[in-house]
């Protein structure tokens, strides 16, 4: 459940469906404004079945993140992967894949209409916000993924994932800022901060 729960981890659909082109278009913008926002915090929840699942915060700058739940903290400095688990007082060191980094950062999803994907703008109940319906061209773990994004900001709002065969999960972005600055050691794991976690290293 906490691997699910983390994979819906920042980052961000009757009238006849708009054009593929189309979505593209917004997707792409939208990765455009995730860029131009420079650094990103924002805060999240996780829903399953209209039940609170998980709360969290992630801060963002190009590819490097910090992601913090209550059940773990993961770094990332566009490179190494830091994973620290509270519970066992230990964090593991590795360098992730994209699909691995994919099921970490909520922000990731934007980009895999590049990957596979069939996106689709569809309607949206909230007049506010775009929808976009992410689908799978060739069978795999995931079934569908929804994107709303802002048409003020073009920062993602919520992301619902379809797997097959699984819950539907939902990340909610409660609030966000842009602009924020971060050193470049905020996105390292700092073992002076943690003094007795052991380290595994998986690199």
């Amino acid at each position: 459940m906490k691997k699910g729960i983390i994979s819906l981890l920042l980052v961000f659909l009757a009238l006849p469906i708009v054009a593929q082109g189309e979505a593209r278009t917004l997707l792409e913008r939208t990765v455009e404004a995730v860029r131009k926002a420079g650094g990103i915090h924002a805060d999240f929840t996780v829903k399953s079945g209209g039940a609170v699942l998980s709360k969290g915060t992630i801060d963002l700058l190009g590819d490097s993140f910090v992601l913090d739940t209550h059940d773990a903290v993961t770094w990332f400095n566009g490179e190494t992967q830091w994973t620290y688990l509270p519970s066992a007082d230990e964090v593991t060191v590795s360098h992730p894949t994209q699909e691995e980094l994919q099921s970490i950062n909520p922000y990731a999803w934007l980009s895999l209409y590049r990957h596979g994907y069939k996106a689709v703008q569809v309607p949206c109940n909230d007049a506010s916000r775009y929808r976009i319906s992410l689908t799978e061209e060739k069978k795999g773990s995931l079934q569908q993924i929804t994107l709303d994004i802002s048409k003020q900001t073009l920062l993602p709002l919520r992301v619902v994932l379809k797997p097959q065969g699984g819950e539907t999960l939902e990340i909610v972005i409660t609030a966000c800022q842009t602009g924020r600055k971060f050193a470049k050691e905020f996105f390292s794991f700092n073992p002076k901060r943690y003094p007795k976690a052991e380290v595994i290293d998986l690199r």
